[in-house]
């Protein structure tokens, strides 16, 4: 009962959508080939998931690529910039120009650069990540105690040192927070790769059912991402939580 309680208070809001929207479906008996209901779309799943699974698993190993390049990269560019400020002036501008170009925009130019291929969408996804990482880290290198830094350069320390025992913990709460907001984010950049690029995956699914007129299978696949990007949303979340609650 209490597990049913606990589960009914968090996500009361998105089975009252689900509900209302069903509703809506039966009711005013909207065509199921426009919208289908979500009773509609379970069933679709159901009926076959086999035909969901190979694409989910293709969306999802291109996100883990990219999360974990994106992630890793923005924290050991944070790190160089901070150990080595000059390089600061460079790669800041650099990641800002990267950034500001829209995102289905960059896409295109990737694919003709480096192929239509899996490691295209492993380097957009790459991208994706990369900025908040590099921006938050960053912000958490500068929040180094004031007070710490004094100690150790009265004490003669290194700037690795300073970095290895003052700049890493202070930076390890935003860097949890930048793995929260990749881990969906990674999950959005697979998709749009696999969209406008036709690889294998839960948007190629999307394409095909969309082109096909096969609402059915065009939904079913819509709500496999949502749910997809929402259980990495949570589980990041969790380990944000973590984190914060250890070092802070």
């Amino acid at each position: 009962m209490n597990l049913a309680r606990t589960f009914f208070s968090r996500w009361w809001a998105v089975i009252a959508v689900l509900v209302l929207w069903q509703l809506i479906v039966t009711v005013f008996n909207v065509s199921q080939f426009l919208i289908p209901g979500p009773v509609v779309i379970g069933q679709e799943i159901a009926r076959d998931p086999l035909t969901y699974v190979a694409p989910l698993l293709s969306t999802v190993r291109t996100a883990a690529i990219g999360f974990v390049l994106g992630v890793g990269l923005g924290y050991v560019a944070s790190s160089v910039t901070w150990l080595l400020p000059g390089l600061g002036g460079v790669v800041t501008p650099l990641a800002l120009v990267v950034r500001s170009v829209p995102f289905v925009a960059l896409v295109p130019v990737l694919a003709r650069v480096f192929g239509y291929s899996d490691q295209t969408a492993w380097i957009i996804c790459t991208i994706v990540c990369f900025f908040p990482t590099f921006v938050l880290v960053s912000t958490g290198f500068a929040d180094v105690p004031a007070n710490g830094d004094d100690l150790f350069s009265m004490a003669g320390a290194s700037r690795l040192d300073r970095y290895r025992l003052l700049a890493v913990p202070a930076s390890l709460v935003m860097l949890a927070t930048s793995i929260r907001i990749s881990a969906s984010t990674s999950i959005a950049g697979a998709l749009v790769a696999e969209f406008l690029m036709g690889r294998p995956g839960l948007a190629y699914v999307l394409s095909v059912a969309l082109g096909e007129l096969d609402m059915k299978t065009l939904w079913a696949a819509a709500l496999i991402a949502i749910v997809l990007s929402i259980v990495a949303y949570l589980l990041a979340g969790q380990f944000e939580k973590r984190v914060i609650a250890r070092w802070r």
